[in-house]
């Protein structure tokens, strides 16, 4: 049986948490988001991917925020949990590990009316709340897409803060779109 999440891990590399937490304590002075703070757990980011020119690599690499989990969850994260934070945020290389993966989960979410109305409102509250300037289809290809198929994946998990309102019977995850995340959790053999 395939194991998608080990491809995904290994096509991703994970920054040292030094570096991780240096990357966010300069991309706040850089680029400040509302409630600008300096320290990298008042970043509203846990994590972040970065991919082609915007990676000091040129190659896929992670950086988790782990003082900000720490901080969310109250508690010390261990290695087991960072690397499960790792896994979620390989997700972002998805569309070039298997490209007709990813293009199924996309194009059936895109054809499901339940899915674009919850994508609106979403992009209408990251303008609102994180003064989002892309345009939709930018912001959903680049951010929004990837976060709601972690969703679904980690859905009320625990060890992420941010998941634990999430459902996998939330009115998005419906129909074709529905089948394919469920293609998707079985391909990553959770």
């Amino acid at each position: 049986m395939r194991n998608l999440a080990e491809e995904l891990r290994k096509s991703v590399s994970l920054a040292p948490e030094d570096e991780a937490n240096e990357y966010f304590r300069m991309s706040q002075e850089r680029e400040p988001f509302k409630n600008w703070s300096p320290q990298p757990e008042s970043d509203f980011r846990w994590g972040e991917t970065l991919m082609g020119e915007d990676s000091p690599t040129g190659k896929p690499i992670a950086y988790v925020n782990q003082q900000k989990f720490e901080k969310g969850l109250g508690r010390e994260v261990t290695p087991e949990m960072r690397e499960k934070y790792f896994t979620s945020e390989s997700i972002h290389n998805l569309k070039n590990v298997d490209e007709n993966l990813y293009n199924n989960l996309l194009n059936s979410a895109l054809k499901n009316p339940e899915y674009q109305k919850w994508m609106e409102d979403s992009y209408k509250y990251s303008q609102e709340d994180y003064g989002e300037n892309r345009p939709i289809e930018d912001w959903h290809k680049d951010s929004r897409f990837d976060q709601v198929i972690g969703g679904y994946l980690y859905a009320g998990d625990e060890d992420f803060p941010t998941m634990t309102d999430w459902t996998r019977d939330m009115p998005g995850f419906s129909g074709d779109f529905l089948d394919e995340l469920e293609n998707l959790r079985q391909q990553m053999g959770y």
